[in-house]
């Protein structure tokens, strides 16, 4: 395996110090202290409110609504898990390239990592789980979307071009530690209660992504 220069590993390791709080403030935006039980917790609410305070494009404003009605240690897994599971699923269909041993080994993983967060149970139901794919299906969406424009580029492949920075697939596992940085702000500035099941299914979520962009 050839060496990933220092640089590249710094701007991987920023990527994931700077993604991570961007959610959390995301999650964050607009709460009063305390306010965390008063979150609406119907669509039509939750909706409503997140638009009273988000004026941006239709992913940003399912992934506000996500985190008002659930958790961010549950939202962000799922979402950063889910749009490359959805990639390999959509290459397998034929759309998008070819689908690699590797590759397949990280959809279970992932897969497995995403029940493990999402538990029996969680504060946001069945409309959290909803949101947060919606989410991930965005982004893979807009990933197959612009792979038209670029014929020549695998949308897997250039997904991690857009997410990692343009570092190397071996810093891919490096840039989503942003998914393990996430659980560990929700749990320590949400005050959110993180299972030990939920920190282990993130670690796997990860790992997973890592299988799937190195395949």
């Amino acid at each position: 395996m050839p060496r990933v220069p220092a640089a590249a590993l710094g701007l991987a390791l920023r990527a994931a110090a700077v993604h991570a709080p961007w959610n959390l403030l995301i999650a964050r935006a607009g709460e009063p202290a305390g306010a965390r039980r008063a979150r609406p917790r119907r669509p039509a609410d939750a909706l409503a409110a997140v638009r009273r305070r988000q004026r941006g494009p239709g992913a940003r404003v399912l992934l506000a609504t996500a985190y008002r009605v659930g958790e961010l240690s549950v939202t962000y897994p799922l979402a950063r898990g889910g749009a490359p599971v959805l990639l390999v699923v959509a290459a397998a269909f034929g759309l998008g390239g070819d689908v690699a041993a590797l590759q397949v080994a990280g959809v279970a993983l992932a897969v497995a990592g995403i029940l493990a967060v999402r538990g029996a149970r969680s504060p946001g139901g069945a409309l959290e789980v909803g949101l947060s794919l919606a989410v991930a299906a965005c982004i893979a969406g807009y990933t197959l979307v612009d792979r038209a424009g670029v014929q020549d580029a695998d949308p897997i492949t250039y997904l991690w071009l857009v997410l990692a920075l343009a570092t190397p697939p071996d810093l891919v596992a490096v840039r989503e530690t942003s998914v393990v940085i996430a659980t560990a702000l929700a749990a320590i500035v949400l005050r959110e209660r993180v299972s030990p099941a939920r920190w282990a299914g993130a670690v796997v979520v990860t790992a997973g992504i890592a299988l799937i962009a190195l395949g």
